[in-house]
């Protein structure tokens, strides 16, 4: 860990970060090289990386299928950290749940405590083996029943991020607590998505203020100028103490975008004390 935090003294990473180019771009644009390879620092955030079902049943669980209700998530390294994640999904692109099924944003906060530590502990073994170091998340039905077990985040990585306080590579390698608050962050398309993937080239006018709430899909820049040719544009991400603030500040930001047929969610509050009522209910 020493040549790794040597390394970071000289703003070199070596981060593994499938699935999250949107999060590459940030780190680079803060100033840190990426280098993706198997050294000092393996920090591995591949959503995709399911661990293989005969592990849980090793485990002792039996995964049930179900549409997802909620996620929890938490960091390993070498131990648990003493935080989780609970986020909940927003799993069509129209408000109450109408339109095309693909998951467009997530909301959730950051609680101490945590009705789920067997589960997590029960895995620490497999995770200390596999020298892994990342986040940890868990799929949950509506009545609380696990549906699966992943390495990384998803869409809940951009909402932990908006908690920090300096660069996103310090927090990668120190797990600095974060403040308890909710967190949201939503996709931003443009109409026909999902049904047309590209369409007119889109110029888009960067500011480092902003930078700090948005994370580009497919973004490129030639000369200062940026610009997309994808109608599945970004992430907005926006972090309060409540969740009302929460949707007040990502809409303001969502608002402010210059995009022609823009489209979001603005069901986020309505939606999600809805979902965190029935979850506190049943994990009393």
């Amino acid at each position: 860990m020493g040549m790794s935090l040597k390394k970071k003294e000289m703003e070199f990473m070596n981060l593994k970060l499938n699935g999250y180019e949107t999060l590459k771009q940030a780190i680079i644009s803060e100033g840190d090289s990426l280098v993706e390879s198997n050294e000092c620092f393996l920090f591995d955030e591949s959503v995709e990386g399911v661990i293989p079902k005969i592990a849980a049943d090793v485990l002792g669980y039996v995964l049930k299928d179900g549409k997802e209700f909620v996620m929890v998530t938490k960091r390993f390294s070498s131990g648990w950290s003493n935080q989780i994640y609970v986020s909940f999904p927003l799993p069509t692109l129209m408000n109450d749940n109408l339109g095309v099924e693909i998951e467009s944003g997530r909301v959730g906060r950051y609680i101490q405590t945590n009705p789920f530590d067997s589960i997590f502990h029960s895995l620490t073994d497999l995770f200390t083996e596999m020298n892994y170091r990342g986040f940890v998340s868990i799929k949950l039905t509506s009545d609380m029943e696990l549906i699966d077990i992943l390495f990384g985040a998803g869409l809940s990585l951009y909402n932990m991020l908006e908690g920090i306080k300096g660069k996103i590579s310090d927090f990668l390698i120190h797990d600095e607590y974060i403040m308890e608050s909710w967190s949201a962050s939503l996709v931003v398309s443009r109409y026909p998505y999902p049904f047309q993937l590209e369409g007119e080239r889109l110029f888009i006018k960067l500011n480092q203020s902003a930078m700090k709430h948005l994370w580009f899909y497919d973004l490129n820049v030639f000369k200062k100028t940026a610009y997309t040719d994808a109608n599945k544009v970004c992430i907005v991400t926006a972090w309060a103490t409540t969740l009302n603030e929460v949707a007040r500040r990502i809409y303001r930001t969502c608002e402010g975008l210059v995009i022609s047929q823009k489209q979001y969610r603005t069901d986020i509050a309505s939606y999600i004390v809805n979902q965190w009522t029935e979850f506190m209910a049943k994990t009393r």
